[in-house]
């Protein structure tokens, strides 16, 4: 899907309907406050430097087409990433491409000035090439950690957490509940194909959820939380049993050996 970026954005929030979940990974990307991205996402003001072309690089790896990077070669465009990606500082940039100011260097490689001398076109591309091999790993692990949201943005809405899928409009299987609270199936002597299918989807959904759970409580433990702030989720999820309760689900989930054990809790 070939949009602008800000038209990309307006259709990923209209999508998901959660923006929330795609500021975690962005916020890690450019190291820059949640407010700051959230004024991104509304489109209050828009990114410059590093910091746009991390917000290109991010929507890119959610499987966005950028209208503003086509055209752009290839080498401008990895050199770019390197810059989202910290690999070169834009102090490094200015002084390897021989620049006055880092907004020559930003115009370059975002279109907007394409009279570029050979040396200096020379210099670039032997950057790239030295740092090819992690600029594709980095994209890699980011496509890897926005996966979850790159498929909730390809359908309507985000699909509920938990909650059971219509079946296919093929008229087999038996229709379930959609409810967020998912009623336990109960046990079935013969699987049908819906059978099968509605597990494969919630396996699915729980994998790239469980992505999510790691990156979140990862930085709600950070110093990025207060204790209070830490309290007020505790709060919302079931007074701090909720949690606790989570965890020995989760803990049950590890192994067979696991789930056999303490039954009754």
């Amino acid at each position: 899907m070939l949009l602008s970026l800000k038209d990309a954005i307006s259709h990923l929030v209209k999508r998901t309907r959660l923006p929330h979940s795609a500021l975690i990974p962005l916020m890690e990307l450019v190291r820059v406050n949640e407010q700051a991205v959230q004024e991104w996402f509304l489109q209050k003001r828009m990114p410059v430097g590093p910091n746009y072309f991390a917000l290109v690089t991010f929507m890119e790896a959610l499987g966005y087409q950028i209208q503003e990077s086509q055209g752009i070669r290839k080498e401008f465009r990895m050199y770019s990433r390197a810059l989202a990606f910290g690999l070169i500082t834009p102090e490094v940039a200015l002084r390897d491409l021989d620049y006055a100011e880092t907004t020559s260097v930003y115009k370059i490689l975002d279109g907007r000035n394409k009279k570029m001398t050979k040396i200096k076109e020379d210099v670039l591309r032997q950057s790239v090439a030295d740092m090819e091999v992690e600029i594709n790993r980095r994209f890699a692990d980011l496509q890897r950690t926005v996966s979850g949201l790159a498929l909730a943005a390809s359908v309507q809405t985000i699909p509920v957490f938990g909650a059971i899928p219509d079946p296919p409009d093929d008229g087999g299987g038996e229709p379930r509940v959609t409810h967020p609270k998912v009623q336990t199936p109960r046990p079935i002597s013969a699987p049908t194909a819906y059978d099968k299918w509605w597990k494969d989807d919630l396996i699915e959904k729980f994998s790239k959820e469980a992505s999510w759970m790691m990156v979140w409580s990862r930085l709600m433990i950070s110093d990025a939380f207060t204790p209070e702030d830490r309290d007020r989720l505790r709060r919302k999820v079931g007074e701090g049993h909720g949690i606790f309760q989570l965890a020995a689900l989760l803990g049950k989930l590890c192994s067979e050996t696991a789930r056999n054990q303490n039954d009754g809790g």
